[in-house]
């Protein structure tokens, strides 16, 4: 176990499996830290994306949904960050909607050859959240269960 402080005055507690010769605590909390974007990637395709649920009962099918998931979030990512933030005096800083912006380029694949494409990146600077410094209130999360398509109501 591996305890250190962080800058904000908290302190954190680590339980693992690799003894104090591999690693010292300062290298541990080094790594603590570059796993946290990738806990937050797999959240943001839990939810945002809705990899918790799947319409399929067939064991490739769901592979063929977390794939398509996988993909859909690399492409918004990327699309996202390539995506430049137009600056204006404003109270806060901002940040693109992640949430907003995986829908956003959701709809630019399904959109129909009926009338020009959708400007993704111009759609996406419209949804910017403020960032505001010290906030952290636990966020209530629902899990949804298999919804088959023949049963889906829309």
């Amino acid at each position: 176990m591996y305890g250190f402080n962080w800058e904000n005055g908290s302190y954190e507690l680590i339980a693992t499996s690799l003894s104090e010769d591999e690693f010292s605590a300062e290298e541990l909390k080094k790594l603590y830290q570059l796993r946290w974007n990738i806990e937050v990637g797999f959240r943001e395709a839990k939810y945002i994306l809705g990899m918790e649920a799947f319409h399929s009962k067939q064991e490739n099918s769901i592979c063929q949904e977390i794939y398509s998931r996988i993909i859909m979030y690399n492409f918004s990512m990327l699309i996202t960050l390539g995506t430049k933030i137009p600056k204006k005096e404003r109270k806060h800083q901002h940040q693109i909607n992640f949430s907003r912006a995986v829908r956003i380029c959701i709809a630019f694949f399904k959109q129909t050859e009926n009338g020009p494409p959708i400007d993704v990146e111009a759609t996406i600077v419209k949804f910017l959240l403020p960032i505001r410094s010290n906030r952290s209130r636990p966020r209530d999360t629902v899990s949804a269960c298999v919804v088959s398509f023949n049963y889906r109501l829309a």
